[in-house]
């Protein structure tokens, strides 16, 4: 009978009542998204408090309530229970890519950071994406820093990945290999912008081969910062460590950079523990961005895992 009822109620409903009833339940959500923990200091001040310890209303066992949008404590039956530690890295994760989306809409797409983590270029349909090194021996001393310009064979090359038929396309910046692979325009704008000045940075350059197993008439170049920075806050980053080399980080549950121990001049350099993993200046990541490079991949620092 009751459904019955709330049927012939909605068939009543005129299209503006529907809008109002829209927006009356926007408005109540938005509201509810603001209110859970406030007095513990708000979704800012928890960021803060997981990420660096810096404490405020908010103590260990109610850092999680801003995040929630559960009834308030004082009308559960029960206390609220701490989440367990991945429920407690997916909060967290959403909570800053709120306090990204907040930064962005009032800083014009800016963010907070001083530095980008530089990743290998974005998937795109249509552009190629890269096999192996071939030709080059050791290149795992690539990943490390080590320099290679000296005796870089002249015929280093990488194939087209057999898997994407298909992509035949160029970026600024492609995906593959396992290393950074850019164009001689990227190349021009780090130079421009003075990465190389005073920091030890290499571009080896590659040749291209197609799905002909011809080679492509483009420049590309590895870039091989050598320069290593011991910036990792360990503690904070939560990182995993290599089981059988125990100085060499493997991952983390966020990455988080003690900046001011970083030369101001460094524009592009490598991290001391996890040195495959190269660091970036944001106002160099906005430079490269705004000269129109395409599919570079800056990522943020506090979602970075690896």
């Amino acid at each position: 009978m009751k459904k019955a009822k709330k049927a012939e109620a909605c068939k009543e409903l005129k299209g503006e009542d529907v809008v109002q009833k829209f927006k009356d339940g926007s408005e109540k959500w938005k509201g509810d998204l603001k209110a859970p923990g406030k007095k513990y200091g708000g979704t800012k001040a928890c960021l803060e408090y997981v990420l660096n310890g810096t404490k405020g209303a908010m103590d260990d066992s109610t850092w999680h309530i801003s995040f929630s949008m559960a009834v308030p404590d004082e009308n559960l039956a029960r206390p609220r229970a701490k989440p367990k530690r991945l429920v407690r890295l997916g909060l967290l994760i959403q909570a800053m890519v709120r306090e990204r989306f907040n930064q962005e809409g009032s800083q014009g797409g800016s963010m907070s950071s001083s530095f980008r983590v530089w990743d290998q270029g974005l998937y795109k349909d249509g552009v190629c994406k890269l096999g192996s090194l071939k030709g080059v021996p050791d290149t795992f001393e690539i990943h490390d820093g080590v320099s290679r310009l000296a005796g870089w064979p002249a015929d280093a090359s990488a194939p087209m990945h057999p898997r994407f038929p298909k992509d035949i396309g160029f970026a600024d910046c492609l995906r593959g290999t396992g290393f950074l692979v850019v164009s001689a325009k990227a190349k021009q704008i780090l130079e421009g912008a003075g990465v190389g000045k005073p920091e030890k940075i290499e571009y080896l350059p590659i040749k291209i081969i197609n799905h002909k197993g011809r080679v492509e008439q483009v420049e590309y170049f590895i870039v091989n910062p050598l320069d290593i920075v011991d910036c990792i806050d360990v503690e904070a980053s939560v990182v995993k460590m290599d089981p059988i080399n125990k100085s060499t980080i493997t991952s983390s549950e966020r990455l988080v950079l003690r900046e001011q121990v970083v030369p101001p001049e460094l524009k592009v350099f490598r991290l001391a523990k996890w040195p495959c993993t190269v660091i970036v200046q944001s106002k160099l990541a906005d430079t490269m961005k705004a000269a129109g490079l395409t599919l570079l991949n800056f990522r943020d620092p506090l979602i970075y895992t690896g």
